[in-house]
């Protein structure tokens, strides 16, 4: 919900910054889930956000195709 609502809502804008800090000042991974949209990737990636996944970086799949396609040596 709020990686959809970002590009229009401060409030949301702010959730999803102030997590990806925190997770950041924990020490721990975090993954912005729900990215459908280029703009949503470019942000949460100038909010320096590491890691999305969503339709806009691929659909559902079987896990022998995901690990073909992302899990390599």
């Amino acid at each position: 919900m709020f990686i959809a609502e970002m590009a229009d809502c401060k409030r949301s804008a702010g959730i999803v910054l102030s997590l990806i800090d925190m997770s950041r000042r924990l020490g721990i991974s975090i993954i912005a889930e729900g990215v459908e949209e280029a703009e949503q990737l470019q942000r949460l990636d100038t909010m320096g956000c590491p890691l999305a996944q969503g339709f806009l970086v691929a659909r559902p799949m079987p896990a022998d195709e995901f690990a073909e396609r992302f899990l390599r040596d």
